[in-house]
């Protein structure tokens, strides 16, 4: 009888460490898989977006109509204004206060 007694005890023992490594190899497992996948869907993401000449036009004339209402309180934001400054020459800016640059 006593040596059942004791064979069972360490049974039970035994299996609690195993059953204990089991599961921690499992959520490790787990663990690199999710981190393996991730990478994987991340770097074949295509990131270009190819957009209508009419997709275009119509988020165009929304921009405007939002700049004229927001130039109603800020005139820096006009339509026409912005226009202007985005069609300046290249050699039209200043280059004072960029960094790099050797003009006073």
């Amino acid at each position: 009888m006593c040596g059942g007694a004791a064979r069972g005890s360490y049974v039970s023992r035994g299996a609690s460490t195993d059953g204990s490594s089991f599961a921690a190899i499992i959520v490790v497992g787990i663990f690199l898989f999710i981190i393996i996948t991730a990478v994987r869907q991340k770097g074949s993401a295509n990131l270009d977006q190819l957009f209508s000449r009419g997709d275009i036009e119509k988020k165009s004339v929304k921009t405007v109509k939002l700049l004229e209402f927001i130039s109603q309180q800020d005139s820096s934001v006009a339509p026409d204004d912005l226009k202007k400054t985005s069609r300046r020459p290249s050699g039209s800016f200043s280059s004072a206060g960029r960094p790099g640059s050797t003009s006073p």
